[in-house]
């Protein structure tokens, strides 16, 4: 038999030390918390209340600790028994069989640490900032810096005010985090918070590009379908967007075949929704959620190659009417604006809304075609926050790239040719993170051919 030690420690006393045989390994058993401390008791909450809240912490230690086995019990009953497992199994246990199955992971090292990530895809959201665990050095923490990093990650694909399931684990040297800066050990000072933040974000920007639809998905060599290769229903004719899809030229001959083989554009919902066959699957494609991610994804890149987007001069500028705070906030960012592809120059008092009258002289190249006063005017509520101080300019540079996407691309109902419909299929395989729209919504939705046999009890 393997001999042990019980320590025993009962409010505050000396501790009871003996020799007791048990199994390899550490038990730690909690039990009758504040059963000496009436002072603190009456602060106490109702029963319930205070048993989630010690669930919750349980939770955070067993995610922080997959190798350690965790029991609770309240009054005899258990409440949790997670084993010991790995990673997957502890989040299965504790959080359901949708988080676990649809884990998206990644890891990331950069000095001084090491970040491992694991994450639900976007439309896996939730309403309130409960499901993210944080870990430093498997101490369960709470920290504003990292929930910015991992929504930041997250950029244009949550809708607002949702949260996804995150668990971070940062590994790093002592010297690098001071863990005594609350009282209950739950908040840390990072030695370099600026770096920390990057790879965060990084993590969760790379887990999240593995769920992108790829053009491998599109154009893998399955079963052919033999019937024509495209057969477009009639649609009614509906009204046109002032934004013009453009298909692409430079996709190759063979590249057409390929992708024709396997596809068949069928036709459109409403003008609204573009419907695909491919295989054994059938996809409803988002037009205007499709096109603004891929209008998005161009606009973002390019600003982060060149510093800023490149201007495409109009050869009537366009005059537009703001209120003094639009008046202040353009003034005040005007650099910002050139940054961003716009031209404007003062052109004397407004005689309508109080403020100045511009004259929109440059766009961003990409607009060419697009009305821009509402453009603009969005633009600068979004910048007016920024100098409020309620919104950091990092987030809102973020939130001006995607309203130019959407003004960029249809909006409401349009006919798509069969050319441009493919086109635009090809352009949502080839961007990053095309499964969403900028805002979170869904672009793409695919049903099997099993689940539409399901509907009407084929199967």
């Amino acid at each position: 038999m393997l001999t042990g030690v019980r320590i025993t420690v009962e409010g505050g006393s000396t501790p009871e030390i003996r020799e007791e045989g048990c199994p390899p390994g550490t038990t730690v058993e909690v039990r009758d918390l504040f059963f000496n401390t009436p002072a603190r008791r009456k602060f106490l909450r109702a029963e319930q209340t205070e048993l989630s809240r010690i669930v919750d912490v349980v939770k955070r230690l067993a995610l922080a600790h997959p190798h350690i086995r965790f029991r609770l019990f309240n009054r005899k009953t258990k409440i949790l028994d997670t084993g010991r497992t790995g990673l997957k199994e502890r989040i299965y246990h504790l959080l359901g069989e949708d988080v676990a199955n649809g884990l998206l992971c990644a890891e990331l090292s950069r000095p001084p640490c090491r970040v491992e990530v694991a994450l639900s895809p976007p439309e896996m959201s939730y309403a309130s900032a409960k499901r993210l665990f944080l870990n430093v050095n498997r101490r369960p923490i709470r920290d504003s810096l990292l929930t910015h990093a991992i929504l930041d990650g997250y950029s244009g694909m949550l809708e607002n005010g949702r949260y996804p399931f995150t668990l971070v684990h940062i590994h790093m040297p002592e010297e690098y985090v001071d863990v005594n800066v609350h009282p209950a050990k739950i908040e840390v000072r990072f030695k370099e918070p600026n770096t920390i933040y990057t790879v965060v974000k990084d993590s969760v920007e790379r887990a999240l590009k593995g769920r992108a639809v790829k053009s491998s998905e599109l154009t893998r060599k399955k079963e052919v379908d033999k019937r024509a290769s495209y057969s477009p229903q009639v649609v009614p004719q509906a009204k046109e967007s002032t934004a013009v899809y453009t298909p692409s030229r430079d996709t190759s001959a063979e590249e057409r075949g390929l992708f024709e083989e396997h596809t068949r554009f069928l036709g459109q919902l409403w003008g609204e929704y573009a419907l695909f066959e491919r295989g054994s699957e059938f996809w409803l494609v988002d037009q205007h959620g499709a096109m603004e991610r891929v209008a998005y994804e161009k606009l973002r890149n390019e600003y982060s190659e060149r510093g800023g987007l490149k201007s495409q001069y109009l050869l009537v500028p366009e005059r537009i009417e703001t209120t003094p705070e639009e008046t202040a906030t353009l003034n005040t960012f005007s650099q910002a604006l050139c940054g961003f592809g716009f031209e404007l120059v003062p052109f004397g008092p407004s005689t309508t809304r109080g403020g100045q009258t511009f004259l929109i002289k440059a766009i961003p190249h990409l607009l060419s075609g697009v009305s821009t006063e509402r453009l603009i005017k969005d633009i600068a509520e979004e910048l007016a926050q920024t100098a409020r101080g309620t919104k950091r300019l990092e987030d809102s540079l973020e939130r001006i790239l995607m309203t130019m996407a959407c003004h960029s691309v249809i909006r409401g109902a349009r006919v798509l040719s069969v050319e441009e419909a493919v086109e635009l299929l090809k352009a949502v395989e080839r961007t990053e993170l095309s499964s969403w729209c900028p805002h979170g919504r869904p672009v793409v939705r695919i049903f099997r051919k099993e689940e539409v046999e399901k509907l009407f009890k084929r199967r």
